[in-house]
């Protein structure tokens, strides 16, 4: 898969068209194998922005084929200088739980590191069981910073599904990017590259680790909150932070009903915010 990956992304750098215009740029992926009535677009909420400024990056698969689209996984490669903030995924308007692991260093392309989100798990029929079905629409969302001015190339990304008794494919060339050094002069303000993770594994049946990654000069601490639907706290925890580089984890205490759970990390003046699907 990972030699596939990198073939067809040859074959399309060049082929890919990217349409600019009010600062936006939209590109559009060629499926393989052709003939399906299966369209993938990505689009970029910017292509020139400051270093800390938050780039949105949005992602739709409309399916107008008559069959439905299963074991579905998206993959993205940015940056190592890009950080992500946050991401949510919906079919139709409705939002789904999904699995995301990420980022990891250079799996797939030197100088990038990859993201992937997991849609559609047939092994774990009861936890992931999501299918685009014909007539629908999955869109992914999500937001990024940069903390080192240049131009940067992206993004790579691809889509793996499987319908029509047969495997999908599809790849998307580079759309290039211009981060012009913050407006601001003291560098004690400038924004800094955090990352802090979503919940893995989500859904979860257990313990559920949270991965960040910050500058040298922060000193903690890192808090996490978990409450349910209605606000009401549930657990927090907080750690000092050693390092720029660690592990904070929830562990679900006895009392803890299955259901959709909402997380907030906060360290310094960042904050990330997400939702938990917990099943005992």
């Amino acid at each position: 898969m990972r030699r596939a990956v990198r073939l067809v992304t040859g074959y399309l750098a060049g082929a890919i068209v990217a349409l600019l215009f009010s600062g936006l740029a939209l590109g559009q992926e060629t499926l393989f194998p052709a003939g399906y009535d299966i369209t993938a677009r990505y689009r970029l909420s910017a292509i020139s922005f400051s270093v800390g400024e938050t780039l949105t990056v949005e992602w739709t698969l409309a399916n107008d084929a008559s069959f439905g689209l299963t074991n579905l996984f998206l993959a993205e490669n940015l940056p190592l200088e890009f950080g992500m903030i946050s991401s949510d995924m919906s079919i139709d308007s409705v939002d789904l739980s999904f699995y995301f692991s990420g980022p990891l260093p250079e799996e797939e392309f030197i100088g990038y590191n990859t993201y992937r989100w997991i849609i559609d798990l047939p092994i774990e029929p009861d936890t992931l069981d999501n299918v685009v079905g014909s007539g629908q629409v999955l869109t992914l969302t999500y937001r990024v910073i940069c903390n080192s001015p240049n131009s940067y190339e992206l993004p790579f990304h691809t889509l793996c599904c499987y319908g029509d008794t047969c495997g999908l494919f599809s790849t998307a060339g580079e759309i290039t990017v211009s981060v012009s050094p913050s407006s601001v002069s003291d560098d004690d303000d400038l924004p800094s590259l955090y990352f802090l993770s979503f919940a893995y594994p989500n859904p979860a049946n257990g313990r559920v680790s949270f991965s960040y990654s910050i500058p040298d000069h922060v000193a903690g601490p890192l808090e996490l909150r978990v409450s349910d639907l209605s606000g009401r706290l549930v657990q927090s925890s907080s750690r000092q932070i050693a390092g720029k580089t660690g592990l904070i984890v929830w562990q679900p205490e006895i009392h803890v009903a299955s259901g959709i759970y909402l997380y907030t990390l906060v360290v310094d003046r960042w904050v990330s915010a997400g939702k938990i699907a917990y099943v005992k």
